[in-house]
């Protein structure tokens, strides 16, 4: 393979990876409180409209977004992942949204890449037996 094909195909792979990617961003209410994990990541549970009834204290805000080959499944389960590190046990106020990020035009057409996020607020319980 000479050097210039080679350097296509890891630019190429390259670019699907980044592509590909979920990136998750974190704003800590409180830089300086200790993030003990103790909410498996699987079990972190998500609240769109309704509150838990339990009394919570909020740890931060959490926004994942996901680019154009990224799986759905992919988004949830790192904002789970990450919700989890933080010492959460719940995300609450769940919001969703698509937007596009970018375009091509080429002779073969227009082409759109869609950014989706998901994002809410991290809680912590403040009685761990709220977390069943």
């Amino acid at each position: 393979m000479n050097t210039s094909l080679r350097q296509v195909s890891v630019s190429l792979v390259t670019a699907t990876i980044l592509i590909g990617c979920t990136r998750v961003r974190v704003t800590a209410f409180d830089p300086q409180a200790p993030s003990v994990q103790r909410t498996n990541p699987d079990d972190i549970r998500f609240y769109e409209t309704q509150r838990p009834r339990c009394e919570f204290r909020e740890l931060g805000h959490i926004s994942s977004h996901a680019r154009f080959f990224a799986p759905w499944s992919t988004v949830i389960r790192k904002t789970r992942e990450r919700a989890s590190e933080m010492g959460g046990d719940a995300v609450i106020a769940i919001r969703e949204s698509t937007r596009i990020s970018g375009g091509t035009i080429s002779p073969s057409g227009v082409t759109a890449t869609e950014t989706t996020t998901l994002s809410g607020t991290v809680i912590r319980f403040t009685n761990r037996g709220c977390r069943a």
